[in-house]
């Protein structure tokens, strides 16, 4: 088996773990806190990012179960898309930028870093998830369509 088929592989079983997380953003609690999440991730962090918080709590607020339902429609979009091998290697892109988004408001960069703090948040790990899938050519094997991609 090459590499870049181990990609597309892990490409795929990432897909899988978007879907469970997508499945879960379905959930009418969670698309309607969404605000609350957010604001609770400014709690003990530096001026600046409860800042860029703040701007997303303020999108968040124009609609807040609208807000939640997008959130939910890109995740299913992008757990179907690393299954499936559709629209993949744009896929992988937005789902990089994704990840920082997270990563950096509802999960804070990780923070805040005081003492007992035990980890800086999963949001990291999918940025070199994704990386990983696109130095590895991962949207070239395992496609729906199978037409090998340049």
């Amino acid at each position: 088996m090459t590499q870049e088929k181990r990609f597309a592989l892990l490409r795929i079983v990432f897909g899988f773990a978007w879907a469970v997380d997508a499945a879960l953003k379905w959930a009418p609690a969670v698309r309607e806190n969404i605000v609350s999440v957010l604001t609770q991730a400014q709690d003990g962090q530096p001026a600046f990012e409860v800042a860029w918080i703040n701007v997303w709590v303020h999108i968040a607020n124009i609609n807040p179960l609208l807000f939640g339902t997008l959130i939910a429609c890109l995740e299913t979009a992008l757990a179907l898309s690393l299954i499936f091998g559709i629209f993949s290697r744009a896929a992988l892109w937005c789902g990089l930028a994704f990840s920082l988004l997270v990563w950096s408001v509802p999960q804070g960069f990780g923070g805040p870093y005081t003492s007992g703090a035990t980890d800086i948040d999963s949001g990291i790990i999918y940025v070199f998830v994704f990386t990983a899938l696109i130095i590895g050519r991962a949207w070239r094997h395992y496609t729906l369509f199978q037409k090998h991609l340049a």
